[in-house]
């Protein structure tokens, strides 16, 4: 194996770590507060759409404070 294909495993590996717990982890903080079955999907479709529609790219950068 190349070294890219080496760490394109290797980063898909760790992404799998980190992503596979959260459902579980979800259901688990959901059975404590049934809120959560909702409003963290919100929350997400929130900053998806947010990030579709960009609106920080609407407004030019303020200059730096000196």
């Amino acid at each position: 194996m190349t070294g890219l294909q080496e760490r394109l495993r290797r980063d898909r590996l760790l992404r799998w770590c980190v992503l596979a717990p959260l459902p579980a982890l979800w259901l688990a903080v959901a059975f404590a507060d049934a809120a959560v079955l909702v409003l963290v999907p919100l929350a997400v479709l929130l900053v998806a759409a947010l990030f579709r529609y960009g609106p920080l790219d609407r407004f030019e950068r303020p200059d730096e404070l000196l």
